[in-house]
């Protein structure tokens, strides 16, 4: 029974002894999963993000989500240069979305100064870096042949 009772508890130590990063987005992102439209719609220069159809077409295909900064996240993965990231506490039926390193910070969410000390600042994490070995985060991966990029006449 001592034995059972020690080897459990060593199971144990180190998953409550380890903390997981946490995430938030710096701004309103889109989180989705697959991989190209985590790009397409996040993507400021992007001139199709203006069009409501082709928006509406990429997150369905998507299985994009908006997602708030005050949301919490926590690692799972990487996929290619994207981090894949499943909100805290995990819901029961939400998948793990995908998000661009730069859309992403580290810790907490900064509070905002109090209204009494204008002199008081908070400081957040700075963005999440890419991995130079994964390339150049600036430029997405290409458009999946069978991916309408533009709205079609209907």
């Amino acid at each position: 029974m001592r034995l059972f009772a020690t080897t459990s508890l060593m199971f144990l130590l180190p998953a409550a002894g380890v903390a997981a990063d946490r995430y938030h987005v710096v701004t309103p992102s889109f989180g989705c999963v697959v991989p190209w439209t985590t790009w397409a719609l996040n993507d400021g220069h992007n001139p199709h993000r203006r069009d409501a159809r082709w928006l509406n077409r990429i997150i369905d295909r998507g299985g994009c989500r908006l997602v708030s900064p005050i949301q919490e996240w926590e690692r799972v993965g990487r996929v290619g240069r994207l981090v894949l990231l499943r909100q805290v506490p995990p819901h029961s039926g939400a998948t793990p979305l995908l998000f661009r390193p730069s859309d992403l910070r580290v810790g907490e969410i900064a509070e905002p100064a109090p209204a009494a000390a204008p002199e008081a600042t908070t400081t957040a994490a700075p963005p999440v870096q890419p991995d130079p070995a994964q390339g150049a985060e600036a430029s997405p991966p290409a458009a999946p042949a069978s991916t309408d990029a533009t709205p079609s006449g209907s």
